[in-house]
């Protein structure tokens, strides 16, 4: 049985699919920029890929919610069966809002270590990495047992016990604020470090920064939820809920997908983003045919310095993450290199394989000061 869509359930269904295409643009516009001007697909591509697909499977979900289920309509005027089926979609809906914003957090912090190469700043990344990882077992973990039987979650009738819904919701809800405070401030210290004019700085932490709407729609979501766990009639209630679950679940996606559109947004605001530097400084020449070089360093008196210029590089215009070159490479420049590749200023260089690169089959140029 379908249900005569309510202004309420109509509501949910306009945001739904708005939401989810609104999404979809921008991942097609990522993974565009990704194939075809940077040349590199990384692991944060992949994440996000994937949370696009939960987040469609969540507002299907929640389309069935308003469609089979009733949502938006009074749970008096619902069957049992059909709270059933309401209940069921809950269920789903849940668990793949959940899963979505799990990923689109992964993918934000897999591209903050790629950005930040190998530097002091990377620890940061893993630390969150690791917090991220503990919050989303337990997130998907009660998802998909939020009772034991789990049946239960949509049958009362089947004897056993469930996490009261208040509790799991707001505990839920706070963790997944905290992480995405966590992930949203998480570049914007190593950005502060770049080689880069207080403009170009500003405009680049801003187009991180807009993760901060996604904090901000998960904090008015809040309300929702109050109203939700409390309410005697769910299916007319909590029609906000869903509303804003996909607006945040998508919004992510958005915010998650902005930092690699750089490429696009300098050709609309050339200025904001572009990559002068606010000192001299040389720039690398590359061996033709082949594309910029990430530079990293070692853990030498200079590491802060190399490891702002690495970041330099690899979000200047030629995109967040810049693509790979050929092993053969001349002049150049972490000093001042003269004709023979000597150094002027005293500094060294070395080649080496780096095996958190091999995904992107690029290598590592490693710059040590001489004392």
């Amino acid at each position: 049985m379908a249900f005569e869509v309510s202004h309420r359930g109509a509501q949910v269904i306009a945001w739904s699919h708005v939401m989810w295409v609104i999404a979809l643009v921008f991942v097609i516009l990522r993974l565009v920029v990704r194939a075809k001007v940077v040349h590199v697909v990384g692991r944060e591509d992949v994440c996000i890929f994937f949370a696009l697909l939960a987040s469609i499977a969540t507002c299907v979900f929640m389309h069935l919610q308003v469609s089979k289920g009733g949502l938006g309509t009074h749970m008096a005027d619902i069957s049992d069966d059909h709270l059933i089926e309401f209940s069921k979609y809950v269920y789903l809906s849940i668990l793949f809002y959940n899963t979505s914003l799990c990923l689109t957090k992964f993918a934000l912090i897999f591209l903050c270590i790629r950005v930040f190469g190998p530097s002091t700043w990377r620890f940061a990344c893993y630390a969150v990495l690791t917090f991220v990882s503990v919050y989303t077992f337990w997130a998907i973990a009660n998802s998909i047992v939020p009772c034991y039987p789990i049946e239960r979650y949509w049958d009362k009738s089947v004897a056993g016990w469930c996490f009261p819904n208040a509790v799991l919701w707001f505990v839920n809800a706070s963790l997944n604020i905290f992480t995405d405070l966590l992930v949203v401030v998480l570049p914007i210290p190593g950005i502060i470090r770049l080689q880069l004019p207080r403009k170009q700085k500003i405009g680049v932490s801003l187009v991180f920064a807009l993760g901060f709407f996604v904090c901000i729609i998960s904090i008015v979501r809040l309300y929702a939820l109050q109203i939700g766990s409390y309410t005697k009639d769910p299916t007319y209630d909590n029609f906000a809920i869903a509303i804003w679950s996909v607006v945040e679940v998508n919004a992510a996606i958005v915010g998650a997908c902005l930092p690699t559109l750089k490429p696009l947004i300098t050709r609309v605001w050339p200025r904001l983003l572009s990559s002068g530097l606010s000192g001299p400084r040389s720039r690398p020449s590359y061996f033709p045919g082949t594309g910029p070089v990430t530079i990293g360093s070692q853990r030498g008196p200079n590491h802060f310095a190399a490891d702002s210029e690495s970041a330099t590089e690899i979000l200047a215009d030629e995109g967040v993450v810049l693509s790979n070159m050929d092993r053969k490479i001349t002049n150049i420049h972490t000093g001042r290199m003269d004709d023979e590749g000597s150094d002027r200023a005293g500094s060294r260089t070395q080649w080496r394989e780096s095996s958190d690169e091999e995904e992107r089959a690029g290598y590592v140029l490693s710059a040590d000061r001489k004392p």
